[in-house]
C-alpha cells in the first residue's frame, strides 16, 4: 500500500467515528414553537435498495463536532431514494449527517483501515476528503420551511 493511500485511509477512519454518534436514540417529542419551521429531507444516490436510512440532525457547531445529535430519524429506501420530515425546529442553523445501513446494524461499518463500506452524505453535499466536513460546509440556514437534498458517497463501490 502506498504511503499516499496508508494516511488517506488514516483520515477516513477518524472521518468515519465522527460521523456518526456511537449510540444513537431516537427521537424524543419535540415542541412547537409558534415560529416553527420545517426541514423536508430527500436522500438520493442509493446503490442498491436494501437496509435502511439514519439521520442525525445538530442543532450548534459544538454538537456537530461532539456527535450530540439533537434528533435522529431512521427510513427504508423506496424508488432510489427515502424522505424525511423534521417538525417543531427553532429558526436557526443546522447540519445533517446521513448514512445508508445496508446491513440494519445502526452502525457506519468501515473497512480494518477506516473507509467507510455504506454510503454517507451530508447537508449541502460538502466535497468529501480527508475528514469530515467542517460545519462551516454542512450548517443550513434554516429562517423559514426548507427543503433540501443529500446526495449519498460510496467510497467503495
Amino acid at each position: 500500500m502506498s504511503a499516499v493511500i496508508y494516511f488517506k485511509s488514516l483520515f477516513i477512519a477518524c472521518f468515519a467515528t465522527a460521523l456518526w454518534p456511537q449510540s444513537a436514540t431516537l427521537p424524543t417529542t419535540s415542541h412547537s414553537p409558534q415560529n416553527a419551521v420545517t426541514v423536508e429531507l430527500e436522500v438520493r444516490g442509493f446503490t442498491n435498495t436494501t437496509g435502511q436510512v439514519m439521520v442525525a440532525m445538530y442543532s450548534s457547531e459544538l454538537d456537530y463536532s461532539e456527535k450530540k445529535a439533537f434528533r435522529f430519524a431512521r427510513g427504508a429506501v423506496s424508488g432510489g431514494q427515502s424522505r424525511f420530515r423534521f417538525d417543531d425546529l427553532k429558526p436557526g442553523w443546522y447540519a445533517i449527517a446521513v448514512f445508508h445501513d445496508q446491513n440494519e446494524d445502526e452502525k457506519l461499518n468501515t473497512t480494518i483501515f477506516g473507509i467507510p463500506k455504506e454510503g454517507f452524505g451530508f447537508s449541502l453535499n460538502p466535497k468529501i476528503g480527508f475528514s469530515k466536513p467542517r460545519w462551516d460546509e454542512v450548517c443550513l440556514h434554516v429562517e423559514t420551511n426548507l427543503e433540501a437534498t443529500i446526495v449519498l458517497n460510496y467510497l467503495l463501490d
